[in-house]
């Protein structure tokens, strides 16, 4: 996994499972990436998109989700494929927080969703959040704060509120 260059981007940090969000983000994300060059934002500010992710032994839709991904990027969004990443990553916290840690900012699109450890670990490391208004996420951000609760499939939301953070580096 090799991020180009020294550009700043969004992460994404979720077991790979339909309930994630994952293509809603994909979409998001090409969305606000066209956004930001309309609005002229240099190439070197724009983000890219890290998706990590991991599954578990007894989640049998880890792997058919991760190769949705891995087909939605060289196809869909094959024209913005060097900008989107996918890692699939085993479960390691120091690694995960050096991800959280170095984001301009996290996203997390879940449709279903506890209490989010990620998105805690994000507000805590001081990283805007753009976060689902389902299952607990809501509870943890401070909208206009710590991050934005959007429907998860509100994808111009999503991607205005990328492009927002982006293009006037408010955090």
């Amino acid at each position: 996994l090799a991020l180009s260059g020294v550009r700043p981007y969004i992460a994404l940090v979720a077991r790979f499972d339909p309930s994630k969000g994952m293509p809603n983000a994909m979409a998001a994300y090409a969305l606000a990436r066209e956004k930001m060059l309309r609005r002229g934002l240099a190439m070197a500010r724009i983000p890219q998109l890290l998706i990590v992710g991991n599954g578990s032994a007894d989640d049998p839709d880890g792997v058919p989700v991760l190769s949705e991904i891995m087909r939605l990027r060289s196809s869909t969004y094959r024209h913005i494929m060097d900008d989107v990443k996918v890692a699939r990553v085993p479960a390691n916290d120091i690694a995960i927080n050096a991800v959280v840690h170095n984001s301009k900012l996290i996203i997390q699109p879940s449709t279903k969703e506890g209490f989010e450890s990620r998105v805690t670990d994000a507000i805590l490391q001081g990283k805007p959040v753009i976060g689902s208004r389902r299952g607990g996420i809501p509870l943890q951000i401070v909208s206009g704060r710590s991050g934005f609760v959007i429907d998860p499939e509100d994808t111009d939301a999503w991607a205005e509120h990328m492009c927002e953070l982006m293009v006037n580096d408010v955090y």
